[in-house]
C-alpha cells in the first residue's frame, strides 16, 4: 500500500509544481518582456554618454541592493521552512530581518558615495549629473528594502500572482513615463534612472497594502537566529553583489565612457537569463527548503538540468546568430558582434551557478570553507586574468566574465555535493534549538 501511495502522490506533486512554474513563468515573462522593451528603448533614446551614465547608476543600485540584504531574505525563507502557516512566526522573522537591514542601510549607503565619486571623476560628467545619479541610487535602495520585506510574506505563502502583478504594473508605468519624457524632449540619464526606481516603489506600496503592517518592535531572539543563519552566507553575498556588476565597474575604472556603454548594452542581453532567474527565489528556494530528504537529488538534478539546457541554448543562439542580438542593441553597438556569443556564455555559466547556490542556501549547505573557497578561489582566478588581459578592452572583460562564471559553477557544485553527503550546517537560534531547513519549533 505504501508503494501505491507514492505512485499516486508523485504525479500529483509533479502536476502542482508544473502548474506553479507555468504561472510564475507567465507572469515573469510579461514583466521581463516589458523590461526588455524599456531597456532596448533606452539604448536608442539615450546617446552613448547618457547611456553610460545610466548604466553606472543602475550597476550601483543593483550592487547595493544585494549588499544591504546580506542574505536576510534568504534566511527568513529558510528558517520559516515548514512553519509558513504560523503567521506570528513569519512576521517575527520578517520584522527582525527588516531591523537588521535598516542598520546596514544607514552605514552602507553613505559609504558607497566614495567609490561612486572615484569612478566618475575622470569621465567629464558634471557634479549635477553625478549627484543626481547617486540620489536615484539611494531612492532605489530604500524603496527596494520596503519591497523585499513586504513581499516576503507573499513569497513564503507562494501567492505568486499577488507578488508578480505589482511588478507588471511598475514596468508598464515606467515604460509609459520613459516614452512620455522622451517625446517631450526631457529624457536624461538622471531622469531615466529615477524612473527606473518605480520598479521598486510601486511594488513596495502594493505589497504593504496586501500583507498589512509588520510591527517594528524588537525580536532579539529571531534576529539572533537570522544572523546565525546568514553569517556564513554574508561574505558570499558580498562577493556576489560586486561580481554581478563587475564588468561595468571594470569598464568604469579601466575603460572609457564608450566601454561603459558597450558593457551596459551587452548586459541587456543578460536579461534573457533574468527571465527565469526569479525562479531561484520563488520556486527553487521554498521547495528545496520544504522538501523531504527522499527525492532531494531528483529535485536538484531537475533544477540544474533545466538551467544548463536554457543557458546552453541561449549561448548557442548568440554564437550562431550574433547579428540578431546586435540588431536589438542598435546601430551604436554594431562593433559588438564578436562579443555577443561570448558574453552569453559567461552570463549563462553565472546563471547556472546561481541556481546551484539557491538550492544550497535553501537547504542550509552554508559552510565557512565553501565561502572562503568561492571568494578567494575566484578572486585568484580573476587576479591572474586581470594581470594577463588589457581590461580597457570590452572583449577582454567578457573573457574574464567567462572564466569567472566557470570557476563559480565548479565551486557551487562542490558545495552541493558536500551538502548532500553531510547535510546542513547546524544553526542554533531560539533557545538553542536547531533552526535548519524544515525544522519544527
Amino acid at each position: 500500500m505504501a508503494t501505491v501511495a507514492v505512485v499516486e502522490i508523485a504525479p500529483s506533486r509533479a502536476r502542482r509544481i508544473a502548474s506553479v512554474l507555468a504561472r510564475v513563468f507567465a507572469w515573469q515573462s510579461a514583466v521581463q518582456l516589458l523590461g526588455l522593451i524599456a531597456g532596448f528603448a533606452l539604448l536608442r533614446w539615450l546617446d552613448l554618454e547618457a547611456y553610460a551614465q545610466y548604466t553606472l547608476a543602475f550597476a550601483f543600485a543593483s550592487t547595493l541592493s544585494l549588499l544591504v540584504d546580506l542574505g536576510l531574505g534568504h534566511a527568513v525563507v529558510a528558517l520559516v521552512g515548514r512553519r509558513a502557516d504560523d503567521d506570528d512566526i513569519v512576521r517575527a522573522y520578517i520584522a527582525g530581518a527588516r531591523r537588521l537591514r535598516n542598520r546596514v542601510i544607514i552605514v552602507l549607503v553613505p559609504a558607497a558615495a566614495v567609490p561612486f565619486v572615484l569612478m566618475t571623476q575622470d569621465k567629464g560628467w558634471g557634479w549635477d549629473i553625478r549627484i543626481g545619479l547617486f540620489v536615484t541610487v539611494v531612492v532605489t535602495i530604500v524603496a527596494r528594502s520596503f519591497q523585499d520585506f513586504y513581499g516576503l510574506r507573499l513569497i513564503i505563502d507562494q501567492t505568486h500572482s499577488a507578488f508578480m502583478r505589482p511588478q507588471l504594473v511598475a514596468q508598464v508605468a515606467r515604460l509609459l513615463a520613459l516614452a512620455t519624457t522622451r517625446a517631450a524632449g526631457l529624457l536624461t540619464a538622471v531622469l531615466a534612472s529615477l524612473l527606473s526606481s518605480l520598479l521598486a516603489v510601486i511594488p513596495a506600496i502594493q505589497y504593504r497594502r496586501q500583507t498589512g503592517r509588520i510591527h517594528a518592535r524588537g525580536y532579539p531572539e529571531h534576529e539572533r537566529a537570522i544572523v546565525s543563519y546568514a553569517l556564513p552566507l554574508a561574505p558570499m553575498l558580498l562577493y556576489t553583489a560586486v561580481q554581478s556588476q563587475l564588468p561595468v565597474f571594470l569598464a568604469s575604472w579601466f575603460g572609457s565612457t564608450r566601454a561603459i556603454a558597450e558593457i551596459g548594452a551587452l548586459s541587456r542581453l543578460g536579461q534573457i537569463y533574468a527571465l527565469v532567474g526569479i525562479v531561484n527565489f520563488m520556486i527553487i528556494a521554498p521547495n528545496a527548503a520544504r522538501a523531504p530528504r527522499d527525492g532531494l537529488e531528483r529535485l536538484l538534478l531537475l533544477s540544474i538540468g533545466a538551467a544548463v539546457a536554457f543557458a546552453g541554448l541561449t549561448a548557442l543562439c548568440g554564437i550562431v546568430a550574433p547579428g540578431v542580438f546586435v540588431a536589438l542593441l542598435g546601430s551604436d553597438y554594431e562593433s559588438l558582434k564578436p562579443e555577443v556569443g561570448l558574453y552569453l556564455v559567461g552570463a549563462g555559466l553565472s546563471f547556472v551557478s546561481s541556481v546551484a547556490f539557491a538550492f544550497a542556501t535553501a537547504r542550509g549547505y552554508l559552510y565557512w570553507w565553501l565561502t572562503g573557497l568561492l571568494i578567494f578561489g575566484v578572486l585568484a582566478v580573476q587576479t591572474v586574468g586581470a594581470l594577463s588581459l588589457d581590461l580597457s578592452l570590452v572583449s577582454n572583460i567578457v573573457i574574464l566574465l567567462i572564466v569567472t562564471g566557470a570557476a563559480q559553477l565548479l565551486i557551487a557544485l562542490v558545495g552541493l555535493w558536500f551538502g548532500l553527503i553531510n547535510g546542513a550546517r547546524p544553526t542554533r537560534g531560539l533557545g538553542g534549538i536547531n533552526l535548519g531547513p524544515g525544522s519544527e519549533l
